[in-house]
């Protein structure tokens, strides 16, 4: 989706079809997306992907020092208040070892905290696009020996045919049992959990897998 334009058109489509306000969306950090959601839903929780950001610090890192930006990324933290420390922590040390990681990260913000706000559960799953790009992905792994698809409609057509067929699985996300629940939230605002089912939006614009070797055997 580039730019304000396109995103903002994506959502607008949504809530002309009455979907509703989410919960929450997950996005890589397109600014436009950014934009849009502010002016169609106001103050809505955003979680910018954990694994988009971190690919964007180590490459602004010199090579000899890439290793220590991912020792010290501060989402892996086991709480919230750990995460904002090691947040100041990692701007403290890095706009002396390296101006340009430390400004990305300042770039993000909170965004990529937001995912503290819901049941410790699904931690894993709602730092990142991950859910959405494994069935981009797997689409395209489908359907990349076929000619053109010539419009929406086929595509949609192709896609529910893989669905049903099971050639292409949707995966629950993890802690799905507690959607909707406030059990295990970090930080509860007032009205910010409701009984009404609501849905998680991921978007992103390119690919994003959870860091090897951060996540496995790791308490989140």
């Amino acid at each position: 989706m580039p730019g304000d334009e396109g995103a903002g058109g994506k959502l607008e489509d949504l809530a002309a079809r009455k979907m509703g306000r989410p919960r929450l969306v997950i996005s890589d950090g397109n600014t436009g997306l950014g934009a849009a959601l502010n002016r169609l839903w106001p103050d809505l929780p955003h979680q910018l992907s954990t694994v988009h950001k971190l690919r964007d610090l180590i490459a602004k890192a010199p090579q000899d020092v890439r290793e220590a930006v991912r020792e010290d990324y501060l989402v892996y933290a086991e709480t919230l208040e750990m995460a904002q420390k090691a947040h100041e922590a990692f701007l403290l040390k890095w706009k002396k070892q390296g101006p340009g990681v430390a400004t990305s990260l300042e770039e993000a913000g909170e965004g990529l905290l937001t995912f503290f706000r819901f049941p410790e559960s699904q931690w894993v799953s709602l730092r990142t696009t991950n859910a959405i790009e494994r069935v981009q992905l797997e689409f395209r792994r489908r359907v990349k020996t076929r000619a053109a698809l010539p419009n929406a409609h086929v595509v949609l057509r192709v896609f529910f045919g893989l669905r049903i067929s099971g050639q292409l699985k949707l995966r629950r996300i993890k802690g799905y049992r507690e959607l909707g629940s406030k059990k295990g939230c970090c930080v509860r605002k007032k009205n910010f959990m409701t009984s009404q089912e609501k849905y998680a939006i991921h978007f992103s614009t390119g690919s994003g897998t959870e860091p090897s070797g951060r996540s496995s055997g790791r308490k989140l």
